[in-house]
């Protein structure tokens, strides 16, 4: 079994964190069936829509996440990812989101 912690110093800074794990055990991957597959444009669309509209950085998550890392110290807005313009309230959103293809 995996054993996770909290940092003592994470939890002083920020008394109502909370985290959750999800731990897969014996997956498989297969052909994407067809219904969801067909679903996606109309998923990745939907998103594109709700982010012209709203700035990631204001859903309500995504904002509670940021104020952790200010509070342990950290600029969120520094942390670098591959996909920056993606989590930054880029417009483009279109060249974020790719059609993802079956594994198989």
């Amino acid at each position: 079994m995996l054993s996770f912690s909290i940092s003592p110093q994470l939890k002083a800074c920020t008394a109502d964190f909370k985290m959750g794990i999800v731990i897969y055990h014996h997956i498989v991957i297969s052909a994407m069936p067809q219904i969801i597959s067909g679903r996606l444009p109309l998923f990745y669309q939907n998103i594109r829509l709700s982010l012209e509209e709203q700035a990631v950085a204001d859903i309500p998550g995504v904002k509670e996440w940021r104020s952790v890392f200010k509070k342990a110290g950290t600029d969120p807005s520094a942390i670098v990812h591959p996909k920056k313009p993606c989590f930054a309230g880029s417009k483009n959103t279109e060249a974020c989101l790719p059609f993802i293809q079956p594994l198989i």
